[in-house]
């Protein structure tokens, strides 16, 4: 072994001088005899290196997890590099280590977790016969574990793998390696598998104000909600930030979401939360992550492909999507898929309102509840409860009639199920957590006109795209339905949705008698909102316009347009008409928008994209103006003074909330908002609009306070 040594120390003082990371890439690169290794490159052995597979479970990947590099029995080597190759997107490389043949033996040894290398230099390893062949350990981390996932890795060899001989010739072998790769495997059937378990399957809080916020919007932290934006279409994103800032009235779709995640694995709970090895161990909500988790997936209920999956089902009939329910839910059992199950109805017998839990099991078993006779029923985990009670469960006959006696809402009452899947996949196609999920049904677009509250008073009717009357303007029974969005059942202000599969047509909204109203209309690729004091009628049409009609009432109007309809910098724009009118008109036209009137007196604009936000401030005794963009951050507004379809004359414009007219936002503004407040001056009608930022009608120290926030970068209005 003298000849080895002497190779050994004499490669390490080349080393010392030559290289500073000490990684051999090249055999010829070290003070060993040139003429001996040309020799010995006609002289090759086989050998055989391999990567171990390890198997571990879900919770186990919320650790590291460690594989091995060996030799074959009997086999030795003192000189190689080593390469690593695996999909970075999926794990990270966080440690090499010598294995158990290395650690004894004299040498050099570099590893190199940047570019995932391992070289030694030194001694037989391993060391005796039968020893053990553990060359290295690599230490990964799995980024974002889910069951069933397998991750591999592969090895290969970066420059030549020698044996010396300790020969009088001091001849070296020059090795011919082959290489197995390895992997790690997360087991479909780990700890999330299984039967729905009480105690780990569910929260250990519930979805009420002892843990949310009931006087505050859903709290999502600026990175979530980004990254659902991010995933969101234009009307999308609009949807999402109505839904945040509509005021909390429960998270129940998002705590279900997350349940059925958290059984398949893609809602890794022991990686969310050190300690927590199910889904019960993590800690109630407080304005962190985990309650920004929870909304995320609440808000995904207005995206399209789950909005209309909701939709198309309320069109359905109730025993075939209950016979489909049981179904899943039989082999929920033994496959450990539980199934997101959300239902619309009368809460209680009077709040219309929508509710979304999990469903797990399906027992035949007859009964009587509540006076409903039964011949089955499925159990449910209710995150409105903290443990398991049957009054939650969903009760069943054999003529597909339904009854969920915790709500009182029952299917002859008019009670819906709505969406029902044991698809996680699906469910996280826009989730927080990566997805490579596409898949959707397309089974036609149904739209929507979404009022603010639970008021059924009004009627429907067709109208023509061109806004003319329809010759049969009733909508068929089978094409409408009414729906909600899964909100707390307990309150009974819910909104109602008027379902609607024609979107061909135009529809007028009409109250039974003029009333405040507050209307979201859903086109596949238009949003239009319309907000009115005192509305006696609202029309909306397909290709983008609304028109409200009232006894001199103030107005506002909003319009939003996906990618392939928009032709301006800003896909949303909103038109707030100050001064009482009759009528306010504002339809999407070729480069811009027309806003007609018949008080125009006191305008004012605002539009946005993602980055951008424009404002614009106007009064006009015209009764017709054009919208349109003079660039990014500049609205433009023209007059038809002759009511001749042209729109010739440029109209002066000011900025919301510049209130001194001087074109800049400073705290200048603000000062005049309270000057103005104590009466130290007084404003025209012009400047009190401008100054009226947050739109309550009244200039307040709320505005000025905004004005502020805006001024140093905490706000934009």
């Amino acid at each position: 072994m003298k000849s080895i040594k002497k190779k050994i120390i004499l490669a390490a003082l080349v080393c010392a001088f030559s290289f500073s990371s000490m990684i051999f890439p090249e055999y010829e690169a070290y003070a060993v005899n040139s003429e001996s290794i040309a020799a010995s490159e006609t002289n090759n052995a086989q050998i055989q290196f391999a990567l171990e597979k390890k198997t571990v479970t879900l919770s186990e990947a919320a650790d590291t997890v460690k594989l091995s590099l060996v030799i074959s029995d009997g086999s030795y080597i003192n000189q190689g590099t080593f390469k690593f190759t695996y999909n970075s997107n999926d794990l990270e490389l966080t440690d090499i280590s010598n294995g158990s043949g290395v650690t004894a033996n004299e040498g050099i040894v570099n590893k190199d977790t940047s570019s995932a290398t391992y070289s030694l230099f030194c001694d037989n390893v391993p060391s005796n016969p039968g020893a053990s062949g553990e060359l290295a350990v690599l230490t990964f981390r799995i980024k974002n574990p889910s069951a069933g996932s397998v991750y591999p890795v592969t090895v290969s060899n970066s420059g030549k793998i020698i044996r010396f001989l300790s020969s009088s010739a001091d001849t070296d072998l020059v090795l011919e390696p082959s290489f197995d790769a390895g992997c790690i495997e997360i087991s479909p059937d780990s700890q999330q598998s299984g039967e729905f378990e009480w105690g780990k399957d569910n929260w250990q809080f519930t979805n009420s104000d002892d843990y949310f916020d009931y006087y505050s919007d859903y709290y999502i932290s600026d990175e979530f909600l980004n990254k659902l934006l991010s995933k969101c279409s234009n009307t999308e994103k609009e949807y999402v930030r109505d839904l945040k800032s509509s005021g909390w009235g429960g998270s129940c779709y998002g705590l279900a979401t997350l349940s059925v995640l958290a059984k398949n694995g893609i809602f890794n709970v022991p990686s969310w939360q050190n300690g927590a090895s199910y889904l019960h161990d993590i800690n109630a909500p407080a304005k962190d992550n985990t309650e920004s988790l929870i909304n995320y997936y609440f808000l995904t209920q207005v995206l399209d492909y789950i909005q209309q999956d909701i939709d198309t089902n309320f069109f359905r009939s109730e025993s075939d999507k209950l016979n489909e329910l049981k179904k899943l839910c039989d082999n929920a059992e033994t496959t450990g898929k539980p199934v997101l199950f959300c239902f619309h109805g009368y809460f209680y017998g009077f709040s219309w309102g929508g509710h979304a839990v999990v469903a797990y099991a399906n027992e035949s078993e007859s009964g009587t509840v509540s006076g409903f006779n039964y011949t089955g029923y499925i159990k449910m985990y209710d995150n409105n409860s903290y443990e398991y009670s049957p009054e939650f469960n969903l009760y069943y006959d054999d003529s597909g009639n339904w009854y969920i006696p915790a709500y009182e809402v029952k299917s002859a009452d008019g009670g819906v199920i709505g969406i029902f899947t044991d698809n996680a996949e699906y469910l996280n196609k826009c989730g927080y957590f990566d997805s490579s999920f596409s898949a959707v049904s397309d089974n036609g677009f149904i739209g929507e006109i979404r009022t603010a509250a639970s008021d059924r008073r009004f009627s429907l009717k067709k109208v023509n795209a061109d806004g003319s009357p329809s010759f049969n303007s009733a909508i068929d029974d089978d094409e409408i339905r009414f729906s909600s969005d899964m909100l707390s059942s307990s309150e009974n202000n819910n909104a109602v949705k008027a379902l609607l599969k024609d979107t061909a047509s135009g529809y007028l909204y009409t109250p039974d008698t003029a009333s405040a109203v507050d209307l979201t209309m859903r086109y596949e690729d238009i949003r239009m909102k319309a907000v009115s004091d005192s509305a006696s009628s609202v029309q909306f049409l397909p290709d983008g316009c609304i028109e409200i009609s009232s006894d001199s009432s103030k107005s506002d109007m909003q319009m939003t347009l996906n990618k392939n309809l928009c032709d301006l910098p800003w896909y949303t724009i909103d038109v707030s008409v100050g001064n009482p009118s009759d009528k306010a008109v504002l339809s999407k036209t070729d480069g811009g928008y027309i806003l007609e009137g018949d008080n125009l007196g006191l305008i004012k604009v605002s539009a946005h994209n993602d980055d951008v936000k424009a404002s614009a401030v106007f009064s006009t005794d015209s009764s017709s103006v054009f919208i349109y963009s003079i660039d990014e951050n500049t609205i433009g507004i023209s007059a038809d003074k002759d009511g001749d379809g042209k729109f010739e004359t440029d109209i002066d414009t000011y900025m919301n909330a510049d209130v001194n007219s001087d074109n800049e936002i400073t705290s200048l503004d603000a000062l005049m908002v309270l000057q103005n407040i104590t009466a130290s001056v007084q404003f025209s009608d012009m400047q009190s609009y401008c100054a009226d930022v947050d739109g309550d009608g009244a200039v307040t120290s709320a505005d000025a306070l905004k004005i502020l926030q805006y001024v140093v970068g905490n706000d934009v209005f």
